[in-house]
């Protein structure tokens, strides 16, 4: 199976320190507000994972090397208090990258990861329990690694990923916690697949794209995955499909919009600009450009604007561009970031955006 993306990011591992770009809006409604400062990661690493709690903004684990067998990952998290400006570390319970993150309610939720073999194990970090109580673990009902995790009211969703026991593919597991009831569940994807990408909007979460399998071959998937907590029971979930098919596209939601932007094709050598768009509200697709293709790209959102930084072009190496999309105005801009590159990532902590290098 063509799935090795992770080799793709070797080239931008030679910065010990990662630079992260901190997108501050000084007021959401103005796109010639945004100014850009940077910080460092404690540890130069890639394929790491992020989410936030109140205002804290967490960067966990990572592939610190691709040289050897096997990768040699990283424990480290790096904590930003976006209240203070300051930064600390802490551990995850084994070191792993190929991670996913999301957070509900008070506590987040590092889940899966590693890399021949992957990991079940759950990281729960919790700000607001007593000193040297803040983390705690938990257990995937399947060991799997380039998942995804969103978060959906009071549930966490890790759904998707590669797992040594998916003898015919990539896993159609979701493993789903339930943070009033403090319960775990599963359910499963209507096609198996890793690589995808995940986001939540109104009563609903999202998960696009990928790279499923059929007949024994990769293919790319455009099946969108839906679950609606508000459905009747046994009829939470339903599909929708992507405009193009394709893998390591990224996903965010701004206001009623859900938008899957960027990607590629299994083999690496077509690489996309598309974006769709969901509307909660009227239950519709459309679609949008970025201004440059690109795939490994990283979204977030502030405010009334989703932004959608970096990437690899193609064979042109890696990209500095950031699109701004401005759902107030329905318009686009773009920006530069600091410094180009690809498979960047980021997690929003109040009224800043974090990007950080993968």
């Amino acid at each position: 199976m063509n799935a090795q993306r992770p080799n793709r990011t070797a080239p931008i591992l030679g910065c010990l320190l990662v630079t992260l770009t901190l997108c501050c809006l000084s007021s959401p409604a103005r796109a010639a507000d945004f100014t850009h400062t940077t910080a460092t990661l404690s540890e130069g690493r890639t394929w790491l994972a992020a989410t936030t709690v109140g205002n804290k903004a967490i960067f966990g684990g990572g592939i610190i090397s691709f040289d050897g067998n096997p990768f040699v990952h990283s424990d480290v998290v790096d904590i930003y208090d976006a209240d203070t400006g300051t930064w600390s570390t802490a551990s995850l319970s084994e070191p792993r990258g190929l991670l996913g993150a999301a957070s509900v309610g008070d506590r987040a939720f590092f889940g899966g990861g590693g890399f021949f073999p992957p990991t079940h194990r759950v990281d729960i970090y919790d700000p607001g329990a007593n000193p040297g109580e803040e983390w705690s673990t938990a257990s995937l009902s399947v060991s799997r690694e380039r998942l995804v995790a969103t978060a959906l009211g009071d549930k966490v969703f890790f759904a998707g990923g590669y797992t040594l026991e998916a003898i015919d593919g990539p896993s159609d597991v979701v493993d789903i916690y339930d943070a009033s009831l403090d319960t775990w569940s599963t359910a499963s994807l209507s096609v198996g697949r890793m690589g995808l990408a995940a986001t939540s909007v109104g009563n609903k979460a999202l998960f696009g794209g990928g790279i499923a399998t059929y007949d024994n071959f990769p293919i790319e998937s455009n099946v969108v995955d839906i679950y609606d907590a508000d459905a009747n029971p046994g009829e939470e979930w339903s599909t929708a499909t992507l405009s193009q098919g394709r893998t390591y596209l990224t996903a965010t939601t701004v206001g009623n919009l859900a938008m899957f932007a960027g990607g590629i094709d299994i083999y690496g050598d077509i690489t996309g600009d598309v974006v769709d768009i969901y509307n909660s509200d009227t239950n519709q697709w459309s679609t949008a450009n970025l201004s440059a293709a690109r795939d490994s790209l990283a979204s977030a959102s502030v405010g009334n604007f989703a932004f959608f930084a970096g990437g690899y072009k193609d064979d042109e190496g890696v990209s500095d561009v950031v699109d701004i999309y401005n759902a107030a105005t329905d318009t686009w801009t773009t920006t530069t970031l600091s410094v180009a590159r690809g498979g960047a990532d980021r997690y929003c902590c109040g009224e800043h955006g974090h990007v950080r290098r993968r």
